[in-house]
């Protein structure tokens, strides 16, 4: 909802999601059921933004200031199919046997904010940003885990009911300072802080292991130039960026011997600082009418600056799913067809370094570079009314790659698996817009 109103412009933003997962994943790797891990999720979230924006002071000032609530329930179950087993087990004891296992999670979170920034005229060319943001995060998780005991039998409660909730605020400034050389070139710096709520360990495989994660805190440093040349036919950006983290949060998978046996676990730790640093460089070229040339260059430096002595995750280790290295090239032509309908070409090529997809860079999990090249052409109305319609292909090269997985291979039942990225791809779309 939007209403003008005599201070500016009030905007009402309300959303509603529910979602249910249901997810089996054959670990093994057998045609026979002998682990199968399973999952289901049932979740909604309920979110209302109310925003002002508006000028002040002769519009030397431009402002922006809101209040915003999100709140989320989550039921959350996961376990194993042991059924090889149970039937190994039945015909050995003469008598039905359930090793089967799950574990379940209730989760109420709540998210209150209040935030303000303005930009301020304080010369005809220079300009002064302020903001700030406050949160207010609540967080409740129950948990349960049941399985085979074998004095009670299948079903079990194997551990107590479980309950942990607490509280996480903050206050996030924000300063920012650019100046205006000419018309069409600004340079600019900024430091902002960003806030990750804490939370709890619940799907972890033990009570000890039960446990909160802190907050996780960022103080981002920016330096960056925006520019237009040649009449607006050629545009130059650049960025130069620092981060500095104060107990990064990051999700752990491995195996942890519980009673001598081999167990996987999952929980979130915090590494107590660590910095990402980098500059990105983009170029947009209108060479000839209708032509527009497209090239970008990132560089990424992530590193561990000290870690948990009980940590996995060491300083020599590498960010995960962070390529120090990325470019993509691209070019688009658009040229009338009718006096209604213009024809647009497009291809694009992105390249990325090796990436390492696992947070204890496994090399079974590491991806070597690789590079993927896109096309598309659309019948566009030139009005920007209408219907469209596209043929794209993704992938043209057939690229074999993959964007994650997990590995046990060392430590428990000698499997690793990785999650493969869609091979090449086309299709046809239609989109109507008014």
């Amino acid at each position: 909802m939007n209403w003008q109103n005599p201070w500016g412009a009030f905007k009402s933003i309300s959303a509603y999601r529910s979602t249910r997962l249901k997810w089996v994943e054959d670990v093994d790797g057998s045609p026979i059921t002998e682990l199968d891990y399973y999952k289901q999720v049932d979740h909604y979230q309920l979110s209302q933004e109310l925003q002002q924006s508006g000028t002040s002071f002769s519009d030397r000032l431009n402002w922006v200031a809101g209040l915003y609530f999100f709140g989320e329930h989550a039921e959350d179950t996961e376990g194993a199919d042991l059924a090889a087993l149970n039937t190994a087990f039945s015909a050995l004891f003469g008598a039905p046997f359930d090793a089967n296992f799950c574990q379940c999670l209730y989760i109420k979170n709540e998210s209150y904010a209040a935030y303000a920034q303005g930009t301020y005229s304080l010369a005809e060319r220079w300009h002064l940003t302020l903001g700030a943001r406050y949160t207010d995060d609540h967080k409740r998780v129950d948990r349960e885990r049941r399985g085979f005991d074998p004095v009670t039998g299948p079903g079990a409660l194997l551990q107590p009911f479980g309950s942990m909730s607490d509280r996480f605020t903050q206050a996030s400034p924000r300063l920012g300072l650019d100046y205006q050389w000419t018309p069409d070139v600004m340079t600019y710096v900024s430091v902002a802080q960003g806030f990750k709520s804490g939370g709890f360990n619940g799907r972890s495989d033990s009570l000890l292991d039960f446990n909160e994660y802190s907050p996780e805190k960022v103080w981002a440093y920016e330096l960056g130039l925006r520019s237009d040349w040649r009449d607006k036919r050629l545009r130059l950006n650049a960025t130069a960026f620092f981060s500095d983290y104060k107990d990064l949060q990051v999700a752990t998978s491995y195996s942890k011997l519980v009673n001598g046996v081999p167990v996987p676990l999952t929980i979130v730790e915090n590494i107590p600082k660590s910095h990402i640093s980098g500059g990105e460089l983009e170029l947009t070229a209108v060479p000839l009418p209708g032509l527009k040339l497209i090239g970008a260059l990132g560089i990424t430096h992530a590193r561990y600056a000290e870690v948990n002595a009980t940590s996995q995750v060491t300083t020599a280790m590498d960010f995960p799913n962070t390529p120090s290295v990325t470019y993509n090239l691209g070019a688009e032509y658009k040229t009338p067809l009718t006096d209604q309908y213009a024809i647009v070409g497009r291809v694009d090529y992105t390249h990325k370094s090796a990436i390492e997809t696992d947070l204890l860079n496994s090399p079974l999990l590491r991806q070597p570079p690789y590079g993927l090249l896109d096309a598309r052409l659309t019948l566009d109305p030139r009005s920007g009314k209408g219907v469209s319609f596209s043929v794209f292909g993704t992938n043209l090269t057939n690229e074999h790659y993959f964007t994650g997985g997990a590995t046990n291979y060392d430590t428990s039942l000698g499997w690793a698996f990785v999650d493969m990225a869609p091979p090449r791809e086309w299709g046809v779309t239609a989109e109507y817009r008014f």
